[in-house]
Parts: C-alpha cells; structure tokens; sequence
C-alpha cells in the first residue's frame, strides 16, 4: 500500500495508468505497428500521439481498424481494471470508504440508542416529579 495521503495517491494512481498504457503499447509490437499504420503512436517523451492524415488515409483505402482498436481496447481495459480492482487505487478507496460507512452506522446506532434511554430516562424523572407535585398537593388538600 501506498504511504502518500488519500488525493495524492489517486493522482500518482492515474499517471501510473497511463504510463502503464503506453508500456502497454510500446511493448506489444504489432499493436505499436498496426497502430502507427492507422496514426496512432508513442513518441519519444512518452507521449501518445495522433496523426489525422495517417487515420484518413487508413479510410480512404477503405480499412474500418476495428480488430486493430479493438486490441487498444483490450489493453485500455486489462491496465485500467488493474487500478479499479479491489487491489488498485480505486478499489482500496472503496473499502476504505465503505469500512467508514460501517462504522458510522454502527456510531449512529449507538447515539440513537443513547438519546432513547436519555429520553426515557428524562420521561420517567418527569413522571416521578409529577406523581410527587400531586401527592403534595393532595395531602395538603386533605388536611385544609
């Protein structure tokens, strides 16, 4: 686990994401090369870039690039559901989130419980108070 704070560690989280796509890119070589057919490549600082004039001739030859992109996909969805797992960044905010859900319901459970005995208790106090105010006042009415 990360020892960065909570926010820092989601934006360390979301580079990591796409350092790990272009790693992804770079390191399947027919993907790196059917995608800089179709304009689409890493370049040296690491960049992804696009190239309009390669899609377009791509079209213009009449190739849809479906399997090509649709391998992007693949790779897009194997390193982002590795952050959003149970295991990535995402993933531990949720337990984390969803631990302090529980604990706050249990905390809410226990101060309602707390203020129904406070209250009863204030209820029964206010009872003894009365039946005491009326005792005194009948036995000083009886003995008028």
């Amino acid at each position: 686990m990360s020892t960065t704070s909570g926010g820092a560690d989601e934006i360390l989280g979301s580079a990591r994401i796409g350092q790990n796509l272009k790693r992804a890119i770079k390191n399947d070589i027919a993907l790196a090369d059917s995608l800089s057919e179709w304009g689409v490549k890493v370049n040296a600082n690491g960049e992804l870039t696009f190239d309009t004039k390669k899609f377009d001739e791509q079209k213009s030859k009449g190739n849809d690039g479906l399997g090509v992109f649709q391998k992007l996909g693949k790779a897009i969805d194997g390193v982002t559901t590795a952050r959003l797992d149970d295991d990535g960044v995402v993933g531990r905010s949720m337990n984390l989130l969803n631990k302090r859900a529980d604990a706050l319901k249990v905390q809410h459970a226990s101060l309602i419980d707390a203020m129904q005995s406070d209250t009863l208790a204030l209820m029964d106090t206010s009872n003894q108070t009365q039946s005491n105010a009326l005792s005194t006042y009948l036995s000083i009415a009886k003995n008028r």
